[in-house]
């Protein structure tokens, strides 16, 4: 190659290089950009728009720093002092406005010629009017500062935006810094725009909005990757004095360009898989102290905007997946009220002396408020199947039952109840008086219903089948129904065995039977909201059944609902909210969190999918033996067990039970009271010991007396509202239980009195709470 050429081509290389670097800045900045409009998008900055400037002169002083000749740490020292000026006077508000500065400036040169011409110097000083804004905005913004730092430390809300806005400006100043100077400084694009994109990403993911940006980031960083190594490459021929073609430039960027906008189009519209298990173990340990670090977060930043909600897609939120794991502890705020069309419950002071008869569903329609179907047991939850999201107008039917059942309507309101997917009765059939959206999975297979509106009515049609009807329910199933209610992953054979085993025990030979049998075996589980959650690998059902045997109603309906197909019957895992309490005052039925609930359906052909409970904590469902017996809804469980029992054998039973009570567990009154006060007041507080675990109210580990019964009386007065008068009887006992424990002093007759009157009175509330219990699901 002659001189001349060689010449021509590094002139040519130093053009195409100085074209690059405008190129790439241009890119870098766009990507940049989206950072400070994703978090302007998602709102919860106010004022976020300003923080493009900050995203712009930090990229500015990155691309500028970068061809400093200096060592990296005090590059990176200089950047940080000048991030944090910009972040100060952009918290602060420090310089004043555009105005202002003009007219400081035009009297500044006034000023300036009079003390040049007329040799005097007076006020008003050059920049007065300017240095007087920004002393008192600094002086003010360090009060704000300090005042933050307080709340902070105290645990209190701050309302004041100072710090939020200093370490948002400093953040995007500071990535937006990175990203210029270690593109050009140290020629790593990938590792320059990396933090911008956690950043982007990170935004958009915690608040759901602004997807768009991380969309647009992704394109800009792979033309700029593409880019950068391309002018890489000719560097590196050129180091190597490699002859290359003009050309090849452009057909390396456009076959680049290419395949980056393949790999964009793939992202936007290749399905992806939600679950990671390494991610859900690591939530699931330490996610309470993450949610406690997000709590001291929010009471600091209280004055920030709020998240606006995006409106929820019924077919995403569908498609969650649910993973059983540990139990929540729901609260007690009321998420809906529903006004049903069965005839409602009767008064309270009545459903107490049902409750305790045993009749209680005889005189109460039992009543589940589904709101989502899964039919895919991954192992360790639940998916759904594809579907797809029909949309119908108000009043029009979505379906035809293949059934005759009872038909249901309901008026729901919704309270705190969040996301596009409402209640409703088991099957519902139209929605009144709102359009709504069906999330269908063919064959009239519906997994959710969705209304966008604060109240809505629905139709639904409930089976109401007698146990006659359900053991002849024997046809074969649908082709596409056994395909998916019967599917099963792989899973360990003692569950098989398991399930087989309580089948034949129990001489179940019907779909009927064997769903009660299975049901039995489940109610015996022990019931419990804390137990650990299985290990990522590890089949849930397996380790329910064999390993803890204690759970909530996660794993029991999802025990259930496997074991029943293992053994060739159709199931599926239902979630929603139990009936709830009603209201006599609304004539509506009040759902809270604490009702939220979840159970097994069991598909009958000519019957449609019927509700079982194997959750023990909550009550059975039972049927009509015969539709002519006059048992309403439901009948006593004697008639699940197959005929009747005559009258006088429920006579007989119940003499021998009274009589059995008086001789092994007699009334107060036959009881030989201990006479010394001491060991009388440690004998109640074992009573009232033994009727807190009836209620689940046991002590735990670690709790003392005092701790103990405080935690009681609060149970107490939440379950009954006694306004106080429990909780007051509740510390009579405890102070009498400390004394004849801890004190040395003579007790009295008095105080021996003193307490089990105390006691008698609690008692009695005691039992109605224990009554309320039985009348309504309990919280799962």
């Amino acid at each position: 190659m002659s001189y001349h050429t060689s010449t021509m081509q590094t002139s040519w290389a130093r053009s195409r290089n100085r074209s690059s670097y405008w190129m790439l800045y241009v890119l870098v900045l766009a990507a940049v950009i989206c950072l400070p409009l994703s978090i302007r998008t998602s709102g919860w900055v106010p004022d976020a728009g300003r923080l493009i400037w900050a995203a712009f002169w930090g990229l500015g002083t990155g691309f500028l720093l970068a061809q400093v000749r200096a060592p990296d740490w005090m590059t990176w020292l200089g950047s940080m002092i000048l991030g944090l000026e910009y972040s100060v006077q952009y918290a602060g508000r420090l310089l004043p406005s555009l105005g202002t500065l003009l007219g400081d400036l035009g009297g500044a040169i006034v000023w300036l010629w009079r003390a040049v011409v007329g040799q005097s110097v007076a006020p008003p000083w050059p920049f007065a009017r300017s240095m007087s804004y920004t002393s008192a905005r600094l002086a003010e913004f360090v009060t704000n500062l300090r005042g933050w730092v307080g709340a902070a430390q105290a645990g209190t809300e701050s309302q004041d935006l100072t710090m939020l806005w200093l370490l948002v400006s400093l953040a995007v100043w500071l990535i937006s810094w990175h990203a210029g100077y270690a593109l050009i400084r140290q020629r790593r694009p990938f590792t320059a725009l990396l933090p911008l994109g956690i950043a982007i990403v990170s935004n958009a993911s915690f608040t759901y909005v602004g997807f768009q940006y991380v969309q647009i980031y992704l394109a800009l960083t792979l033309v700029t990757l593409v880019i950068a190594n391309v002018d890489r490459l000719e560097r590196l021929w050129q180091k190597l004095g490699v002859d290359f073609a003009a050309e090849l430039r452009h057909d390396m960027l456009l076959a680049g360009g290419a395949i980056s906008a393949v790999l964009v189009a793939l992202a936007l519209f290749l399905p992806y898989h939600p679950w990671n298990d390494a991610v859900w173990f690591f939530w699931n340990h330490v996610g309470p102290t993450v949610e406690t670090f997000y709590d001291r977060l929010d009471k600091a930043f209280a004055g920030r905007d709020p998240v606006p909600e995006p409106t929820p897609d019924p077919g995403e939120a569908a498609a969650a997946g649910h993973r059983v794991a540990s139990g929540s502890d729901w609260s007690e705020a009321a998420l809906f009220s529903v006004v049903v069309s069965d005839p409602p419950p009767p008064p309270e002071h009545e459903l107490e002396a049902m409750s305790a008869g045993g009749d209680l569903w005889r005189y109460v329609t039992k009543r589940y408020w589904r709101q989502r179907v899964y039919d895919v047991y991954t192992g360790s939850g639940w998916e759904t199947s594809p579907y797809e999201v029909v949309e119908y107008e108000a009043g029009t039917d979505w379906v035809t039952p293949a059934y005759a059942g009872e038909e249901v309507t309901q008026t729901y309101t919704l309270l705190g109840l969040e996301g596009g997917l409402v209640p409703a009765v088991n099957l519902p059939v139209r929605v009144e008086d709102q359009p709504y959206a069906v999330v269908d999975r063919g064959e009239d297979d519906m997994t959710a219903l969705a209304v966008n509106a604060p109240s809505y009515t629905v139709v639904s049609v409930a089976p109401h089948p007698t146990v006659e009807e359900l053991r002849a329910a024997e046809d074969p199933y649908p082709e596409w129904l056994a395909a998916r209610y019967l599917a099963l992953p792989e899973i360990p054979q003692r569950v098989r065995d398991l399930a087989q085993q309580i089948v034949d025990e129990a001489d179940a030979t019907t779909r009927y039977d064997k769903a009660l049998a299975i049901e039995a075996y489940l109610r015996n589980t022990l019931y419990d909201l804390e137990v650990p959650p299985p290990a990522p690998d590890e089949d849930v059902v397996d380790y329910f059944l064999f390993e803890t045997q204690r759970g909530y109603c996660d794993y029991t309906a999802t025990a259930m609902v496997v074991m029943l197909r293992s053994v060739g019957v159709a199931a599926r895992y239902a979630q929603g909210f139990g009936q709830g309490r009603y209201d006599y005052e609304q004539g509506a039925y009040v759902v809270r969190e604490s009702n939220r609930h979840a159970w097994p359906e069991v598909y009958f052909p000519d019957e449609g999918w019927v509700e079982f409970e194997p959750t023990p904590v909550q009550g059975r469902w039972v049927r009509p033996v015969a539709m002519g017996g006059g048992a309403g809804q439901g009948a006593t469980t004697a008639s699940e067990e197959g005929g009747r029992i005559p009258r006088v054998i429920w006579y007989a039973a119940i003499l021998a039970a009274v009589l059995a009570w008086v001789i092994v567990w007699p009334p107060r009154y036959l009881h030989r009271r201990p006479a010394e006060p001491r060991t009388a007041i440690a004998y109640t507080y074992a009573q009232l010991l033994r009727a807190a675990r009836r209620l689940h109210l046991e002590p735990v580990d670690g709790q003392t007396p005092r701790e103990y019964l405080a935690y009681l009386a609060e149970a107490i007065e939440t379950r009954g509202q006694f306004g106080g008068e429990a909780a007051h009887d509740v510390g009579v006992i405890g102070r009498g239980y400390e004394l004849a424990c801890y004190s040395q002093r003579e007790l009295t007759a008095a105080d021996r009195e003193r307490v089990e009157g105390a006691w008698a009175r609690l008692r009695a509330r005691m039992w109605r709470v224990r009554l309320m219990r039985a009348a309504r699901p309990a919280t799962t």
